[in-house]
Formats: structure tokens, C-alpha cells, sequence
């Protein structure tokens, strides 16, 4: 009975951190620069929210619209967040406890 549970908690664990909707915000005006110039922002661990959905309907169920970070974007944003890196590290790491979990209780 305990490894579904554990199962559903894995498949939730990647759900969430491989989402586009992590961090929210309205910045109130439209930033001018090259990496992001809208005045909204959708920002997952790893994604981004595009509004452009996307090719692969099975993808699309799960993350529609959701894109990875550009080169120019991380560098300029997140390359010097030691928090971001961190919570990067840490989906990782539960993640991975969970999967191990998951193994172990089947």
C-alpha cells in the first residue's frame, strides 16, 4: 500500500520542479533588454513560460509552453544567484530521492 504513495509523490516531485510556474511575476513596466523585454514573467527551476505552445502534444499536456532558458538569459540572470543554483541542486537531489524511493519500495 505505502509504494504507490511514494510512486505518486516521485511523479508529483518532477511534476513540480519541472514546471514553468515556480516564481510569478508583474514587474510593472517593459524591461529593454535583450534577454527579457516583457512585463510578465513565468520562471521555473529550468524553464521558462514562452506563450507559444508547443509541437509535441504529449509535452504539451504537462509543460505547454514552457521552454528551456537561453545561454543569454542564464548568464546575465542566473549565473551569479547562488539561491538559484541551489534550488536547482536541490530538485536534483529530491528527484533523485524520490526515483530511489520509488525503486526501493517496488
Amino acid at each position: 500500500l505505502i509504494a504507490p504513495v511514494i510512486t505518486a509523490g516521485c511523479f508529483l516531485s518532477l511534476y513540480s520542479a519541472g514546471g514553468c510556474d515556480f516564481v510569478r511575476v508583474d514587474v510593472g513596466f517593459t524591461p529593454s533588454n535583450d534577454s527579457w523585454n516583457t512585463s510578465t514573467v513565468e520562471l521555473g527551476l529550468f524553464f521558462y513560460q514562452s506563450g507559444i505552445q508547443g509541437t509535441n502534444k504529449y509535452r504539451a499536456m504537462f509543460l505547454d509552453g514552457c521552454r528551456p532558458y537561453t545561454d543569454q538569459f542564464l548568464e546575465e540572470f542566473v549565473q551569479d544567484d547562488r539561491t538559484w543554483q541551489v534550488a536547482r541542486i536541490m530538485a536534483y537531489v529530491a528527484a533523485g530521492a524520490g526515483i530511489l524511493a520509488t525503486v526501493t519500495a517496488w
